[in-house]
């Protein structure tokens, strides 16, 4: 990228080439600090969602032993089952 200006006092102009990665560098590390936080954000909701959906499958999960032992006529292990 070329940047020129001129001087006020001699009316000359002063050009300079500025590389674009330097012009860039600050935008390449907005891009970087951006994309880990989305991968940090996306893995916490990940770990949140497990997390949640297994307290409530925990319970329907002891509904069923519950009542697949009750099926098999299992009647002890019912009460002892619902009690935890």
């Amino acid at each position: 990228m070329i940047v020129f200006q001129t001087i006020p006092y001699t009316g000359w102009k002063s050009i300079i080439r500025v590389p674009y990665p330097e012009i860039a560098s600050g935008i390449y590390r907005m891009r970087n600090v951006t994309v880990l936080i989305a991968i940090v954000s996306v893995a916490i909701s990940i770990l949140l969602i497990l997390f949640i959906s297994s307290s409530f499958t925990k319970g329907l999960q002891s509904l069923r032993r519950t009542t697949l032992s009750t099926q098999v006529g299992n009647a002890v292990a019912n009460s002892f089952a619902l009690s935890i």
